[in-house]
């Protein structure tokens, strides 16, 4: 199987969050079946904000632990869809299902890799089901 994995699902790799052990469990799936990833390229500036705001917002981790974290993302194996591939398919997506254009990042991703995308947004796959890509996403906490 293919995956996307969104920010909220990798930062959960290394940070304690709530489905921490979900994320967790799904990493050690993926390394041992060496299962394909991919993410669209914004997916590194979406998780560097993430981390700059749980190191200098809001304190859960040092700036130095914020770099060690990232440098170890920079490292995954992922497939990278450089954005201009996907965005105006993510554009499409967003209008139509009144996402912000991020969700639709993924997603468009997700097609265009013939993957599910996996998302610790509860709120995103409420909001997909029933919806013709209802089963292109998956919760977390479902896994």
């Amino acid at each position: 199987m293919s995956l996307v994995l969104d920010s909220s699902v990798v930062i959960k790799w290394y940070i304690q969050e709530t489905l921490e052990n979900n994320a967790v469990r799904l990493k050690e799936r993926v390394e041992r079946l060496s299962e394909s990833v991919a993410v669209p390229r914004f997916f590194f500036v979406e998780t560097a904000n993430i981390l700059w705001k749980k190191s200098v917002l809001r304190k859960e981790v040092t700036p130095s632990d914020a770099k060690g974290i990232y440098s170890r993302i920079l490292d995954l194996p992922f497939n990278i869809l450089d954005d201009e591939e996907v965005l105006l398919r993510a554009l499409d997506i967003s209008i139509k299902h009144r996402l912000s254009v991020y969700d639709g990042m993924y997603l468009a991703s997700a097609l265009r890799f013939k993957a599910t995308l996996i998302t610790a947004d509860s709120a995103l796959v409420k909001k997909l089901s029933g919806s013709s890509l209802a089963s292109h996403v998956s919760y977390l906490g479902d896994l």
